[in-house]
């Protein structure tokens, strides 16, 4: 199902997200719901609170740019309570990004080239490790150091 994406304005934009419990009802139709709406975007990646909840679940969807990146073919994931811990900002680099919640906006943004993040996958296996730069500007929507 195609869910509404919350635009610029929302309350829930502007809230910290919080962890969810692992119990979640219907987390594997929330996130096939996400994943759709966010195809139906034409975005790759979408956060809870851009669908107007306020909890941490992330989907992003590399492989929709893989004609241009091809390292990111078949790069298809959801991330539950997602924490970023840290930045290794020795490199940083600058690209073209937009946001479904800022439609038609399309700014350079000059991040980090590499994040420390924790999180659970969608069979709730626990990650952290050092992750590209890519995912943060979903993960910045719901996520917090």
């Amino acid at each position: 199902m195609i869910l509404p994406i919350y635009t610029l304005g929302q309350p829930v934009l502007r809230k910290v997200a919080e962890d969810i419990p692992l119990d979640y009802p219907d987390l594997q139709q929330l996130i096939a719901d996400m994943f759709e709406t966010c195809a139906a975007s034409d975005g790759i990646g979408l956060a809870a609170p851009q669908i107007g909840k306020a909890i941490r679940v992330v989907v992003i969807d590399l492989d929709v740019i893989s004609e241009h990146f091809p390292e990111y073919k078949g790069f298809r994931h959801a991330f539950i309570n997602g924490h970023i811990l840290e930045f290794d900002d020795t490199e940083t680099e600058t690209m073209e990004e937009g946001c479904l919640s800022l439609p038609g906006i399309h700014e350079n943004v000059t991040r980090a080239t590499r994040i420390h993040v924790k999180y659970l996958d969608e069979e709730l296996k626990e990650h952290d490790e050092w992750s590209m730069v890519i995912w943060r500007g979903s993960f910045s929507t719901s996520l917090t150091i």
